[in-house]
């Protein structure tokens, strides 16, 4: 008979200490996020102790030299102003270097997590303030984005100085340590991890058109055999990110009860300041919406169940192989992000975003990696015998590796097109014509239309129709345009 009672009083206090739980603030999430393998370990493993303090006084790029990174070159405007900012950072190419061997960028989460110097420069990743969590934000990232400029001007800098191989090693270490950040937890950070990595990549290819004269076979090898395949941009090595999906269960867990679902205090107060954060002119109109959402929102367990499906089928789709049939099919699905409803679910569309773009960047990153790998062995088999090669297969084993030369475009996943001009022919590189000298040997992918276009037109990496590897067709643009009577 007592058991009914028992109960009752059972559920009541469960109801109580749900209730009454404290909500979790930004320094609860920071020690949170900062027991993940992304931070923890010695200083020994991590770039941030090595960069911190170069970063620290590092000042931007000169306002009349200012480019964003793959449009940095000697030719470009400015280009004396930027030299003379990339010459007076003594000791920052050791540094990048040092950071570059690193396992880890090692940076922690929250504004107390690095020191006064760092926090009064802006670099640092903020959680909140206040004791409310609000969406990260991260603006270290500045910092890093005008160590990449440098990185870009000073590599040109020393190779126009003679110095080709401390320059190429200096590019290439800028390519491993935007590999150390394409490793972060949060989508944000990964994303520009790995367009910086990909930004890089293509001054890579740049360097190495301009300056096939003057770069060893050696070195060429290297980059093509060596330097390219440790960069691992496949599914077995880059993974997708976990920390949004931390920061969603905080936003839950602070505005529901454990039991009965949304507290109507919390609820409307806590998303309309994360709509009105990102959108601030909604601010009125949003604390009504998200009273009127409160009353048919699904419960904080249903809706942490459906966050684990959501991320269950990211990580299932990340890991599928795309050249299989069962790959085919799991990723022509809709995903569970897509199906969501948005109403029932409002509060996660809010805090996380739908990753797809994460994949089509997943998917450029290995293409870029690809061309780089297969362009430095062309331009190794030319240094070393003269001429291009007739069909790219004379390369493999010697200065270029099969594995690499694969176009993810192609739908057989086929090798990059290869042809060898053996007559002046154009190229459209958007609405400007370039011309590809005879015995140049023009490496192309088909483009995400599948289409092989012979190689007559460059379109952007987002558009259908072929994408001109080799020559670099932005390099080819520069030259040309250099080269004119106009200048």
């Amino acid at each position: 008979m007592l058991i009914r009672p028992v109960l009752l009083l059972l559920t009541v206090l469960m109801c109580v200490v749900a209730s009454g739980q404290a909500a979790t603030g930004p320094k609860e999430l920071a020690e949170k996020l900062n027991t993940d393998r992304s931070v923890q370990g010695s200083d020994e493993e991590k770039a941030w102790p090595v960069l911190a303090e170069y970063l620290q006084s590092l000042p931007p790029m000169p306002d009349g030299a200012m480019a964003p990174i793959n449009e940095i070159w000697p030719g470009m405007d400015g280009w004396p102003q930027a030299v003379a900012w990339a010459s007076q950072q003594d000791g920052l190419a050791e540094a990048v270097n040092d950071a570059s061997d690193r396992l880890k960028l090692g940076l922690p989460y929250g504004r107390s997590a690095v020191t006064p110097e760092s926090l009064s420069a802006g670099l640092f990743i903020d959680l909140g303030q206040d004791g409310v969590v609000m969406r990260p934000k991260f603006p270290y990232l500045k910092g890093f984005d005008r160590l990449t400029q440098w990185i870009a001007v000073e590599s040109n800098r020393l190779i126009e100085e003679g110095k080709v191989e401390e320059g190429v090693d200096l590019l290439i270490d800028g390519i491993f340590l935007m590999r150390l950040v394409s490793d972060r937890e949060f989508l944000y950070e990964k994303s520009w991890g790995m367009q910086r990595l990909i930004d890089l990549l293509e001054v890579l290819r740049d360097v190495m058109y301009r300056n096939t004269d003057n770069i060893s076979a050696e070195l060429l090898n290297r980059i093509s055999l060596k330097d390219m395949p440790a960069i691992r941009p496949d599914r077995a090595r880059l993974f997708i990110p976990e920390h949004d999906r931390l920061v969603c269960q905080v936003f839950l867990e602070n505005a529901f009860h454990e039991v009965h679902g949304g507290d109507s205090r919390n609820f409307p107060r806590i998303y309309t300041d994360l709509q009105a954060r990102s959108e601030p002119l909604s601010r009125f109109g949003a604390r009504r919406r998200w009273e009127s959402l409160y009353e048919g929102h699904d419960s904080l367990k249903s809706s942490l169940e459906r966050l684990d499906h959501v991320y269950d089928d990211w990580w299932r789709r990340w890991r599928v192989n795309p050249q299989s049939a069962m790959g085919k099919a799991i990723l022509a699905e809709l995903s569970q992000f897509e199906t969501i409803n948005p109403a029932r679910f409002a509060a996660m569309l809010v805090a996380i975003r739908d990753m797809q773009g994460l994949f089509e960047l997943r998917d450029d990153l290995v293409f870029e990696v690809n061309a780089a790998a297969t362009s430095a062995g062309l331009a190794a088999y030319l240094v070393d015998r003269g001429v291009y090669p007739r069909e790219m297969r004379m390369t493999y084993g010697i200065s270029t590796s099969k594995v690499f030369d694969q176009d993810i475009h192609d739908p057989d996943f086929s090798a990059f097109k290869y042809r060898v001009r053996d007559q002046r022919k154009p190229v459209d590189v958007g609405t400007i014509r370039v011309w590809i000298e005879p015995g140049i040997g023009l490496l192309y992918s088909v483009g995400r239309d599948g289409f092989d276009g012979i190689g007559k037109s460059h379109l952007a990496v987002d558009s259908d129709g072929d994408l001109i590897i080799w020559p670099p067709p932005d390099t080819l643009v520069r030259l040309q345009s250099a080269s004119s009577p106009e200048k």
